[in-house]
């Protein structure tokens, strides 16, 4: 049994009622008598908690034909509410009245406009334009290991954002667009178009969620998609996979090693139950060689040159996984080979994940630029954090990282580009002054920016409490606990604190970024608490609200 609708399609975009734990199920838009799409969505025959859009400017003057095989729980009734119009998901759309201003949507931090996101996907920098593609479900709240797409956002300053259709889609229920990297091509090695924009992604199985007990990702392998308009709209290369597909392996990344002009593609893959970076070469973008396999990193790796700060004419290479833990050392085109066993994290949080930087950019080789996802379900069900929001999950900020050398040995400086300053609005100060048995508290909510400074006198452990985590900073040695594990060097008897607020989110700095730790904040979590628990400090707090992006 099967229900449909058929639509004259001469708009640009069709808008679909969604009601949130309804029943599920799988829609086919078919052009043409070819499933152009299919995607996983709940529906009801009368009510609906928010519209979801989907761009179909590519099928305009067809029969677009909505279809429903075996429905559950709806009947046409429910198609009917399907509309088309001309006008996109917006603030002066009817369709989504309060987009931007819902109660738990960040004002600073980019959210999809609809829908489930997750890792940040094909960063790169092209024509005046940074491109933000991200994992997206744009039909749903959840992931549920169906409807990933790549979502896709642009911006000038990697502050303000605007959201742009979806980039990839999966075509059909069986698979879905996971994970990867982006690059220009300069040189049109891969023979799409000089400059062409070229996404590598992992095409995988849907059919480890939906199957009870399954556990591994089998993988189509790792595909390929190009751009010869600056990210407008991309085709796949027919001949994808460029590496064929097998359990647990995933997420590419590729950048270009200019000492053999050759480009390098790094994976996730797991070999004899252990987490790996394999490392590969090729020419062409096209044909594929094993180099090299690491283990010890898991998923989402990112992989990058840059110079030391404080060694001019010296550079390192770097390379972390999905978690945030880096290494540092020397790569030859075909061996990474870490300089230490390092435990120094990006970020030293338990919500930080699958951080990515930009490529393309001007000064690649003076700094990266870096964002990640803020990984809610780690604190619980991701619903609880954005409770009733047609939208569920968020990034960072973007930072900046540098690389310097220090007393011991290499590390990232991770630290908000500046051009976040310019939301500031509405300065305040205050000066306290702590000894043991008292405390500075600040409420969190809204947005804000804050820079706190400590004036330490002798030797001072200080007590940091947020998002039922307590953090210690013990001033005679420069040691950070985190309380989950992670403990950071910072310099002693030193310590300043940049405290990024956005409604749900906290992001701390210290130091100008010799550490720094993400929070999501929870309704019973309301305040950062500073407490002294030997010797004295005089703290100096300047507080700044934040204007929205939106």
């Amino acid at each position: 049994m099967s229900i449909q609708r058929k639509i004259s399609l001469n708009h640009t975009y069709l808008h679909i009622p969604v009601r949130k734990d309804a029943q599920g199920n799988y829609v086919k838009l078919i052009v043409g008598g070819e499933c152009r799409h299919e995607f996983r969505i709940e529906l009801d025959d009368q009510a609906s908690d928010f519209y979801a859009f989907i761009d179909v400017s590519k099928y305009k003057g067809n029969e677009l034909v909505v279809r429903v095989e075996n429905p559950q729980g709806i009947t046409e009734a429910a198609l009917d509410r399907f509309m088309v119009s001309d006008e996109n998901c917006n603030k002066d759309n009817e369709l989504y009245q309060g987009l931007y201003s819902e109660k738990f949507r960040p004002q600073y931090h980019f959210t999809s406009r609809r829908g489930w996101l997750n890792d940040p996907n094909g960063l790169v920098y092209q024509n005046g334009l940074f491109h933000m593609f991200y994992q997206h479900n744009p039909f749903g709240i959840r992931h549920g290991g169906v409807n990933i797409s790549w979502g896709h956002t642009v911006s000038e300053d990697l502050i303000h954002w605007r959201e742009q259709s979806d980039a990839l889609h999966p075509v059909s229920k069986q698979a879905h667009i996971a994970s990867g990297g982006a690059v220009v091509d300069h040189d049109n090695t891969a023979g799409f178009g000089k400059e062409a924009m070229i996404l590598s992604y992992t095409s995988l199985a849907s059919a480890n969620f939906t199957e009870p007990g399954a556990s591994k990702f089998p993988t189509e392998g790792q595909f390929l998609a190009y751009s010869l308009d600056n990210g407008v709209t991309f085709q796949t290369y027919e001949g994808n996979p460029i590496l064929p597909g097998v359990e647990e392996w995933r997420d590419p990344r590729i950048v270009w090693y200019e000492p053999q002009k050759k480009w390098v593609l790094t994976v996730y893959e797991e070999h004899y139950h252990e987490h790996c970076v394999a490392f590969y070469e090729s020419t062409d973008l096209k044909q594929w060689k094993l180099l090299s396999i690491l283990a010890g990193l898991y998923e989402c790796p990112d992989f990058f040159e840059l110079n030391v700060k404080n060694e001019p004419g010296h550079s390192k290479w770097v390379l972390y996984g999905a978690e945030g833990r880096y290494m540092i050392g020397d790569f030859d085109g075909k061996v990474f080979k870490a300089i230490e066993e390092s435990d120094d994290y990006l970020d030293y949080g338990d919500i930080f994940y699958a951080a990515q930087t930009w490529s393309n950019t001007e000064n690649a080789m003076e700094y990266a630029l870096n964002i990640a996802w803020i990984r809610s379900e780690n604190i619980g069900h991701a619903s609880e954090v954005f409770p009733e929001m047609p939208f569920n999950q968020q990034m960072t900020i973007t930072t900046k990282l540098d690389l310097v050398n220090t007393e011991n040995g290499y590390r990232i400086l991770r630290y908000p580009i500046e051009g976040i300053k310019t939301l500031r609005d509405q300065e305040t100060i205050e000066t306290t002054p702590l000894n043991p048995g008292t405390a500075w508290k600040q409420a969190l909510g809204g947005s804000s920016d804050m820079e706190i400074s400590f004036a330490i006198q002798n030797d001072t452990i200080i007590e940091f409490s947020i998002a039922n985590s307590n953090l210690i900073y013990d001033s005679s040695t420069g040691h950070l606990d985190f309380g989950n594990g992670k403990k950071a060097y910072v310099t002693p008897s030193h310590l300043e604190l940049r405290v990024l607020m956005d409604v749900v989110s906290v992001e701390l700095f210290f130091n100008e970024g010799e550490a720094s730790s993400t929070y999501h904040l929870l309704d019973n979590q309301t305040d950062l608490a500073i407490s002294i628990r030997e010797g004295s400090a005089e703290v100096t707090v300047k507080k700044w609200l934040m204007k929205s992006i939106w």
